[in-house]
């Protein structure tokens, strides 16, 4: 224990290392931004280097004191590690004779519609990449949902299935995050109101379920009124159980050319993982229907 004149003593002899400790990092400190700077000045004769390219962006901050725009090179780089999608390899001519765009019926087109998940956005953009795939593989024309309130976009707290006053200030479209005008380069596309107003008599749409009716609602909600009387249409509609990617894999055009032991080699662990107790599934088996 230190009385009052020992405890001033020792406050006395531990200040000069208190100030040797504040120098030596000092030093450290400015020691590698130095080398960050370095490192940055370099970054053209290392072209692949992460490290190069942060010391760049971080030293110009640091040592120079001001703000700089990132290089296009820059911005490639980045732009490259979070893109997990690549450019198409056919164009939209060479597409459609892959994927032949579907014939339809006496009584007209046949169309893949969906839901917005209830989720949030990254689930929201998982459940559209699948109807994508669903309507390129399928030739179908693609229904784009009408405008809702998405979760932890348009409304919130951390609660689902509650609604809230926010769910009434804004709502979401697919065309607010996706290129609709390039997808229908290579899918046809239409909207919703664009469907009620082509199909309404051949489907028997209600005419309480106008445009500005069905485009006002939130994922808040368990099921909006026009989604619950669209699944109620059993003969038109049919839910694709099939692409359920939890409970399958659909393999295209067959079993046999996509998911056979030879392919699924190519995977890690023989497509172990990629199966994961899944069942393996061919075919839509929805020709009979209008609309999936």
């Amino acid at each position: 224990r230190l009385t009052p004149p020992h405890l001033h003593k020792a406050v006395w002899m531990a200040a000069p290392w208190r100030c040797c400790f504040a120098l030596t990092c000092t030093v450290a400190t400015a020691m590698m931004v130095i080398v960050m700077d370095l490192i940055g000045r370099c970054s053209d004769i290392l072209p692949r280097s992460n490290l190069a390219t942060f010391c760049q962006s971080v030293s110009g901050d640091w040592w120079r004191g001001r703000y700089s725009m990132a290089s296009a090179t820059q911005l490639d780089r980045v732009r490259a590690r979070l893109e997990y999608w690549r450019p198409p390899r056919l164009s939209p001519e060479q597409l459609k004779k892959v994927f032949p765009r579907d014939s339809g019926t006496e009584e007209g087109p046949r169309y893949v519609t969906m839901e917005v998940d209830f989720g949030g956005f990254n689930n929201i953009r998982q459940g559209f990449e699948v109807v994508l795939a669903a309507a390129l593989l399928t030739g179908r024309t693609l229904v784009l949902p009408p405008s809702r309130g998405w979760y932890l976009i348009n409304w919130g707290p951390q609660t689902r299935n509650k609604h809230t006053e926010d769910t009434k200030k804004s709502t979401s479209l697919m065309s607010h995050f996706f290129d609709i005008a390039q997808l229908r380069k290579f899918i046809p596309v239409i909207t919703t109101d664009e469907f009620l107003e082509r199909e309404r008599v051949r489907f028997s749409i209600p005419a309480k379920f106008t445009a500005a009716a069905v485009g006002t609602g939130s994922t808040a909600q368990k099921w909006h009124p026009f989604d619950m009387w669209w699944r109620e249409q059993s003969k038109h509609v049919k839910i694709m159980d099939r692409w359920n990617p939890l409970r399958y894999v659909v393999c295209w055009p067959s079993i046999a050319e996509a998911c056979s032991k030879e392919k699924l080699s190519r995977l890690p662990e023989g497509g172990k993982a990629f199966i994961d107790r899944r069942q393996m599934s061919e075919g839509m088996g929805t020709e009979q229907y209008s609309v999936l």
